[in-house]
């Protein structure tokens, strides 16, 4: 595919169309991760708040799932250092994957990157917005 970008003059007018399809499908691809990492943030980010004894609020999806009594949780350092090491994964392996693991990978990759992302809601609270 990069020698048809490289090699304009030689494949003519298809190169266009080509580079047209390739771009489509780059960008469509990356809306629908885009709607999965912000459906999750938003999903998990502004679920009802519940404060804590220690005066601690937070949207009580997230805490139950990231939150423990003294701190976040080891499943939050997970969520937040997974996504790099996807990325690296799928970055280093993907001669080696089939086109339905890559998209699985991918897919696990937007949906993590989704749930680290809900700690923006955490951090700004969504009812402070309005």
């Amino acid at each position: 595919m990069l020698d048809n970008f490289v090699n304009q003059n030689q494949y003519g007018t298809s190169t266009k169309a080509m580079s047209s399809d390739f771009f489509r499908s780059v960008y469509s691809y990356m809306f629908i991760a885009l709607a999965i990492s912000g459906g999750i943030a938003y999903y998990i980010g502004t679920s009802e708040v519940v404060v804590f004894p220690d005066g601690v609020r937070l949207p009580s999806l997230f805490a139950k799932l990231f939150y423990s009594g003294n701190g976040f949780s080891t499943p939050f350092y997970i969520v937040m250092f997974t996504p790099v090491a996807l990325g690296w994964i799928i970055q280093s392996a993907y001669n080696r994957f089939s086109m339905g693991t890559l998209f699985l990978l991918y897919g696990l990759y937007s949906a993590l990157l989704g749930m680290s992302l809900s700690t923006i809601f955490v951090a700004y609270e969504y009812r402070d917005w309005e």
